[in-house]
């Protein structure tokens, strides 16, 4: 999916996560290098699945869990990261999950193991289990480029919920979805925009060290940003530096204008910023 600007995608950071088996990771590979276009960074493998993810209870692995525990594995020179787990796992409200992509912070998680046929009893089929682990890798990446469930009938962002679901939907992205995942795949963790998500995204985790240091490199590079300039007054108010913050936020708007009509919901972010920290 090259871009016709002539940009080429970015790698995408694919971590194996306990023991997976070799080709599942050459499957995951192949997809992504031919359907995507997109190099592969193929992480060093964490070798045991992280004990806190496991949910004694169900027997199953904690999908929100390890989607939040991925972020900080996300490599430098990568937007977006795919995890490959052999083990079942759940999400909030779902009593299983084939996988599961973060909508905002480029992460993906993928299991295999619902997908094969032995898993509901029944004597494998590698054609159907390798179509079906495509089609949920293509969903999962999807759902990284922020692209949501989608009503065409050939599309695979189609929502799924059953294998015999899995099994129909259609061998790639509609047009729409496609030019979507096109364009997020060709965003560079340099770029503005790519910068500017990871900072929201510290912001959620309130993360504001890492928030600022990160908004002070992103300033250096785009000094006309007004956006970034914004998100730097958000970080020093996160830090209780309201000075820097203030002068940060007017040039904000000295550079954008249209940046003045956030002025209360900053003092509004301000004031809980003190509130939290006892008036100091």
């Amino acid at each position: 999916m090259d871009d016709p600007r002539g940009r080429r995608p970015t790698s995408i950071a694919v971590l194996p996560i306990g023991a997976v088996p070799e080709d599942e990771l050459k499957l995951i590979d192949c997809v992504l290098a031919e359907d995507l276009r997109a190099p592969v960074l193929r992480l060093a493998p964490v070798k045991t699945i992280p004990e806190a993810a496991f949910n004694r209870n169900r027997q199953q692995h904690d999908g929100d869990w390890l989607l939040n525990w991925l972020f900080d594995r996300i490599p430098s020179e990568c937007v977006r990261i795919l995890a490959v787990i052999d083990a079942d796992i759940f999400a909030d409200n779902r009593n299983f999950v084939y996988g599961y992509g973060h909508m905002k912070d480029g992460m993906a998680l993928y299991s295999p193991v619902r997908l094969r046929e032995k898993f509901h009893g029944r004597r494998a089929d590698p054609l159907r289990e390798h179509l079906r682990s495509r089609a949920a890798i293509l969903h999962e990446i999807g759902h990284t480029c922020g692209v949501v469930h989608c009503n065409a009938d050939d599309c695979v962002m189609s929502q799924v919920a059953t294998l015999a679901e899995l099994d129909l939907l259609g061998p790639g992205y509609c047009p729409a979805c496609g030019r979507r995942v096109n364009g997020e795949l060709n965003l560079k963790p340099t770029d503005a925009v790519a910068t500017y998500r990871r900072i929201r995204s510290l912001f959620r985790r309130e993360r504001y060290p890492d928030a600022l240091a990160i908004c002070r490199q992103a300033v250096s590079r785009f000094p006309a940003d007004a956006r970034l300039r914004y998100e730097l007054a958000i970080a020093l108010a996160g830090l209780a530096d309201w000075d820097g913050a203030g002068a940060s936020f007017d040039e904000a708007v000295r550079l954008d204008p249209t940046y003045a009509a956030k002025h209360d919901d900053f003092e509004k972010f301000i004031d809980q910023c003190k509130a939290h920290r006892g008036g100091r």
